[in-house]
């Protein structure tokens, strides 16, 4: 017989169910027996969907709980359904299966654990202290991992913005010192919350926010997409190159009072060494 042809008196029990926090709710549902102890509840056909969800019931202690929901109604048999289910058919032996996951150390549910403790109360706490413990090395193994994922990530940005201070100092002691320096693109990294995020600066761009050299938006735009390198000697600009022909009027302003900036304070830095 197929579950979607059940035609048994509807009675109604006392179930256990899981809540949405993971928690347990006491709720008296109307279900129909399928076989032994497994109940049934169609609710789903009512909305035009093939789904129900199937209980457990013990008779001795008066009280039951959801297993689990199944699809396809017309296709499972009754059979399927008792073949599948890992839950027992009395109240002892549910325990029993209570226990293997216990010395397997998985994870139970709460509200199996509420039902535990209305068939042995022993039992039951002495469930529920290994639930508790579980979460705990469960939580220790989450945590574990974030950290490490955490260190992992902030490896990448000390990584990435090391490769851009390499380039950003090799750029400065070549404007203190003389030769060219190309407008490379550099990223500089941070964490946003527990993900890395890279922001791509043209050099001389970055080079003037960290100079407080106050270049217009126009001009950053300029330089990020036309500057291609700028030859210094003795701690001057003396000339730069662009692709293509569109020129800048004031970027040469600013630029020698970036390089001016650099000069005087790496001067000054150095003679406080």
């Amino acid at each position: 017989m197929k579950l979607s042809e059940i035609q048994t008196t509807f009675v109604r029990l006392r179930m256990f169910e899981p809540t949405a926090t993971k928690g347990t709710k006491i709720r008296y549902r109307t279900v129909q027996p399928v076989i032994d102890n497994i109940y049934i509840i169609r609710e789903g056909a009512k909305k035009g969907n093939d789904r129900a969800d199937l209980y457990c019931y013990f008779h001795d202690v008066s009280a039951g709980l959801w297993i689990r929901s199944v699809f396809n109604l017309s296709l499972l048999s009754v059979e399927d359904v008792s073949h599948n289910i890992d839950l027992v058919a009395s109240s002892g032996s549910y325990l029993n299966y209570l226990d293997s996951l216990a010395v397997q150390d998985q994870y139970i549910p709460q509200h199996q654990i509420e039902l535990a403790k209305r068939i042995s109360p022993e039992d039951g706490e002495r469930l529920a202290v290994f639930r508790k413990e579980h979460l705990e090395r469960r939580e220790e193994i989450r945590k574990a991992r974030h950290n490490a994922r955490m260190a992992e990530r902030q490896a990448e940005v000390v990584e990435a913005n090391q490769v851009a201070q390499d380039i950003i100092n090799t750029a400065i002691d070549t404007i203190r010192t003389g030769g060219s320096v190309v407008n490379a693109s550099i990223s500089i990294a941070f964490m946003d919350g527990n993900y890395p995020t890279y922001r791509d600066y043209a050099l001389f761009n970055h080079l003037a926010n960290l100079y407080n050299i106050p270049i217009p938006l126009k001009t950053k735009g300029w330089v990020r997409r036309c500057l291609r390198t700028v030859e210094f000697r003795d701690g001057k600009p003396t000339a730069y190159h662009i692709a293509g022909k569109s020129d800048s009027t004031v970027f040469w302003k600013y630029m020698k009072l970036l390089t001016t900036a650099i000069v005087e304070r790496e001067d000054n830095t150095d003679a406080a060494s």
